[in-house]
């Protein structure tokens, strides 16, 4: 868990001083199998929500690797804070996107998570 949290603190100060490094990322996972398991479900929502593909066995991830590839990088945050939760056993707090409301009479506010 704490190399993750490194990486992406690195990565994310480089985007907070507008210092960006990529329009898209790779993220690949090499660990146990239950955090595996764990994993697989935030890359599922990391390609539902930014796109991207996952990697297959053959590709760079190599044997056991687990992770996606060309994921657009404005998900890259949502990635690093839910990946960092899973690895120290807490309940990741949700994938955001962008907000849409309608508008006019009887329009609903709909949130995308």
């Amino acid at each position: 868990p704490e190399a993750w949290q490194a990486a992406s603190r690195a990565v994310l100060a480089c985007e907070a001083h507008r210092v960006y490094l990529s329009r898209s990322y790779d993220a690949v996972f090499w660990c146990s199998p239950t955090a595996r398991r764990l994993i697989e479900g935030q890359v599922s929502n990391a390609l539902s929500h930014w796109k991207g593909k996952r990697l297959a066995p053959g590709d760079a991830a190599g044997a056991g690797g687990v992770g996606v590839s060309g994921s657009a990088f404005r998900g890259f945050e949502d990635l690093a804070t839910n990946v960092g939760a899973v690895l120290h056993g807490a309940e990741p707090p949700g994938w955001h996107r962008l907000e849409w409301t309608p508008h006019g009479e009887g329009s609903v506010p709909y949130m995308t998570y």
